[in-house]
C-alpha cells in the first residue's frame, strides 16, 4: 500500500521508477526537438 504521494506521479528516469511532484512534471513546456520528429517520419511515415 503506498501512503503519501498525494500531488504526485510515477515517472521513469532511466531504469529507475520515481515519484515525483507535479509541479516538476508539468512545470514547464516540454518540446521535441525537430529532429526527433524527423527520425519518427522515417520509422512510421
Amino acid at each position: 500500500m503506498v501512503e503519501g504521494y498525494w500531488g504526485t506521479m510515477v515517472a521513469l528516469k532511466g531504469t529507475d521508477i520515481e515519484h515525483v511532484s507535479f509541479d516538476k512534471a508539468l512545470g514547464q513546456l516540454k518540446t521535441v526537438p525537430q529532429n526527433r520528429y524527423d527520425e519518427a517520419a522515417v520509422l512510421f511515415g
